[in-house]
């Protein structure tokens, strides 16, 4: 019996739980249902609303807009924290999560709404972007300062009547620390360029400044590349020896080593006018006028044995020359000895004698002419030169005049071997 009673009971606590479970599901599916119900009369509200704003907006009858409850409520936080600037937000990512919801809200709405609720939402948006800009850090490169710079300015520029004039100063404020902060990169990066030797750069991040740490970088930029083209100018003359002390040809070498010695001697002029330059670069200066002195005499030894070899060979030539010019008296003998009959050979009377003579003088003529002519007696040394005018005055004296003033002739207009 107690059996039996224990199982009715608990069949009827079974039944009792399976009755309150479906009763729960069917309460569940109707607050569902309810909800559903809800968002759909909502839609519906809105829609009926869209087109009877539109309906009135083509017939010209202006009515006031009614957003959505939930809409409407999230556009009223955004203002109250736009409006307090306790409640800004100060990190980056706090600021994006009040852009995406200002998004939201926009892409909520239809286009003719969003059009009639813009004067609201506009100085909003612009605010946002506002405090995006101040929850950025600003860039230490100067490239990206100066993109950031144009942002803060335009920014301030595209700002709504009614904005937050509290989030204009604060944009301000940081308008005057960004320019500060680019002034103060582009020192950095300017001072950089011209120790680098990057003048052009240089110059165009000078051109920027104009107070006094501009003048003074271009004072620095002016010295820098006057620095730069004594260098260049002593790197040509350093490739000029090196270049020199290979060549055979002593002209050429010469030649190199001068055009070395210029360059080498407008450093030292440009030195004095920038004597401040002089310590950077008077071990590279003192180095080549050590090198180019050492070429120079390695030069003139060697012109100075060429020209004493060339000398030499000039006078051994000259001498030569000399000695080819017969006395008178030896080349009529040999022309007497040429006649075949002994009676004219002996009597001076003969036209046969007389012609020998004649030649003779004719024979001399040329031979001065061609010997001694040709010979410049500025190149002879002493003793030579003193044999040279013994011999001419004597083979002179010996013709007459006519030979004389013909040999003068010659002798005037005579090309003068030079010392090769």
């Amino acid at each position: 019996m107690n059996k039996l009673l224990v199982v009715t009971q608990a069949l009827t606590l079974a039944a009792l739980v399976l009755i309150a479970g479906r009763t729960w599901n069917v309460n569940d599916e109707l607050t569902q249902l309810e909800h559903r119900l809800k968002q759909r009369a909502e839609a519906v509200g809105a829609q009926l609303q869209q087109q009877s704003h539109a309906i009135n907006r083509a017939l010209g009858t202006q009515i006031p807009l009614q957003l959505p409850p939930n809409v409407e409520g999230t556009i009223h936080e955004i203002e109250e924290i736009l409006g307090a600037e306790s409640r800004w937000p100060k990190e980056q990512a706090d600021v994006q999560k009040l852009n995406e919801r200002l998004g939201t809200v926009v892409e909520a709405l239809s286009p003719w709404a969003q059009e009639e609720v813009l004067p609201r939402l506009l100085p909003r948006r612009w605010e946002v972007d506002a405090l995006w800009l101040l929850a950025n850090a600003m860039p230490s490169e100067l490239d990206a300062l100066l993109d950031y710079q144009l942002s803060v300015d335009g920014h301030l520029e595209s700002r709504p009547g009614n904005a937050s004039k509290v989030l204009q100063h604060r944009l301000e404020s940081r308008k005057d620390e960004v320019a500060k902060a680019v002034r103060e990169a582009t020192i950095v990066d300017a001072k950089k360029s011209v120790v680098e030797g990057k003048t052009g750069e240089a110059a165009r991040l000078i051109g920027s400044l104009s107070d006094e740490d501009g003048r003074a970088l271009r004072e620095k930029l002016k010295l820098a590349v006057t620095e730069r083209d004594l260098r260049a100018s002593l790197e040509t003359a350093r490739m000029l020896l090196e270049q020199a002390a290979d060549v055979s040809d002593l002209s050429l070498k010469a030649r190199a080593v001068a055009r070395a010695r210029d360059a080498i001697m407008d450093v030292r002029v440009r030195l004095l006018v920038e004597p401040g330059l002089a310590a950077s670069v008077r071990p590279m200066l003192d180095d080549l006028i050590a090198k180019s002195d050492q070429q120079v005499e390695e030069v003139e030894r060697a012109q100075s044995a060429k020209a004493s070899g060339t000398q030499r060979d000039y006078q051994v030539w000259a001498l030569g020359e000399i000695k080819k010019v017969r006395k008178l008296e030896e080349i009529e003998t040999d022309l007497l000895q040429k006649i075949p009959s002994v009676v004219d050979r002996n009597n001076p009377l003969s036209d046969a004698a007389k012609g020998a003579r004649q030649q003779g003088r004719v024979a001399l003529r040329e031979a001065m002419v061609r010997h001694l002519a040709p010979i410049n007696q500025a190149a002879l040394d002493v003793a030579v030169g003193q044999w040279f005018q013994k011999v001419y005055q004597q083979r002179f004296e010996s013709l007459d005049e006519k030979s004389q003033l013909e040999v003068v002739t010659e002798f005037a207009v005579a090309v003068k071997k030079a010392v090769e």
